[in-house]
């Protein structure tokens, strides 16, 4: 692969010119503005396109008490009619948001609990402490983390792929249908800054911030240990702001770059995960605790690698008989959409994600890249009877090689960009109402 420091024009580049010499001071902080300046505004939108969408629904069809009273019994969401406040800030929190603010509330008290891993809700009740209201401290943490991470994604995007690119790539995260819940209280937004800063850090050679910022990404979810591949192939291979070492001929898999002690900031990353694992083995004597309750409370057992794919792949006949003939099964009391119609939204998300690979592999950095077919393939390899690619749009969100690639893609074709992101707008807003009525949102 073309090393991106080459094949880039000067004007598109941050930290270059031509591959030699450094951009002006001026010229560095006026990209960065123009970064906040999107991510803020992308974020601005986008969130008034969920909030409208939630609180139109709300208005208009009202909640799904059966699947609120199911799923939040203790009543840590608020309902609709508890004032002007809480109806404003009523569609951030559905679904595993309860399990979130329980755990801010009380620590993990339950085995079930285990599932979900310490940062989310250690900040939530950090800030629920400062702000009196814990949905509302969930919120300004996911918000905060959307611009932030929108923000370093523009300057990595900058770094490799140029600024037509960059804007697009921001876009496309903003407006994803399934970008709803980086405004919701759940960790999604922050395990998206974190991965991105651990990159963004580790292209710009600063090992011990990016070591840092993947253990935090390995205590926010359970993927979050995949960092630790990305920044090891950047390490040894690049993409990195100094050249690597031209003489070095020989086999395809000879690094690149030298190995000097500074690897040794890498260890960060599996100390995040070892950290929460060794609580839980002080704390409840189960290192184990968020793999057992996977498998036993919330239905994932490990397949072959890509188990989900196959069986989502193989249902997909009689799901399809099933929803033309109306002879689906319901989710739930009231919930508009069935277990049929769900696999069928997975699959369709599937192949936006291969499309977004196949254009990625000729125009990002092959670490990026392969990160990415890492974090697909680690995913799909969970399957759960009723859904077996359950959650797949909301995990898309931290492979940010899957939205620099269409970025890229896109940024050279007007026409497929405007459709791509009036569609996606659109989608987002549909999902957004349906979370908002307490539907299981893909």
């Amino acid at each position: 692969m073309m090393d991106p420091a080459e094949a880039l024009p000067a004007p598109d580049r941050v930290g270059t010119q031509r591959g030699r010499g450094k951009w002006t001071t001026a010229r560095i902080r006026h990209a960065n503005f123009d970064g906040v300046r999107l991510a803020l505004g992308a974020t601005l939108i986008t969130r008034l396109t969920v909030w409208a969408a939630a609180i139109g629904t709300i208005a208009i069809f009202g909640e799904n008490g059966a699947a609120r009273h199911l799923l939040d019994p203790s009543g840590v969401t608020p309902p609709i009619h508890s004032g002007l406040l809480k109806a404003l800030l009523s569609p951030a929190a559905r679904w595993d948001s309860v399990w979130y603010l329980q755990i801010a509330a009380h620590g993990y008290f339950s085995p079930a609990s285990a599932n979900f891993f310490p940062l989310y809700p250690l900040l939530v009740g950090l800030g629920a402490h400062v702000s009196g209201d814990a949905i509302l401290a969930g919120l300004a943490i996911s918000l905060a983390s959307t611009v932030a991470a929108l923000t370093l994604l523009y300057r990595l995007a900058l770094l490799d792929l140029g600024r037509p690119a960059a804007q697009m790539t921001v876009m496309l995260v903003a407006v994803f249908p399934a970008s709803l819940f980086l405004s919701a209280v759940y960790p999604t937004s922050l395990l998206l800054l974190l991965t991105v800063a651990a990159v963004y850090a580790g292209r710009r050679e600063r090992w011990a911030l990016a070591g840092l910022c993947g253990g935090l990404a390995a205590a926010t979810s359970s993927n979050g240990i995949l960092t630790i591949f990305v920044l090891a192939l950047m390490y040894l291979y690049g993409p990195r702001d100094r050249s690597p070492l031209r003489d070095r001929a020989g086999a395809w898999w000879r690094p690149r770059f030298p190995i000097e002690p500074q690897i040794a900031w890498l260890a960060l990353v599996p100390a995040g995960l070892a950290i929460y694992l060794g609580y839980l083995t002080v704390a409840h004597g189960d290192p184990l605790a968020p793999y057992r309750a996977a498998t036993n409370d919330w239905g994932h057992s490990f397949g072959p690698p890509l188990a989900s794919i196959i069986k989502a792949l193989s249902a997909l006949p009689g799901d399809l008989r099933a929803v033309v003939a109306r002879a689906t099964t319901s989710i739930g009391p009231g919930d508009p959409i069935s277990w049929q119609a769900r696999n069928l939204i997975d699959v369709a998300f599937l192949g936006v994600a291969v499309a977004a690979l196949v254009a990625a592999w000729s125009r990002v950095p092959r670490a990026y890249v392969l990160f990415a077919v890492v974090q697909l393939a680690e995913v799909t390899s969970f399957p759960t009877d009723t859904e077996p690619m359950i959650g797949l749009a909301r995990y898309l969100l931290p492979m940010f090689a899957l939205f620099m690639g269409a970025g890229a893609y896109l940024a050279e074709r007007r026409t497929a960009a405007r459709i791509t992101l009036v569609t996606s707008a659109v989608l987002l807003a549909l999902f957004s109402g349906l979370w908002a009525y307490w539907s299981l949102v893909p």
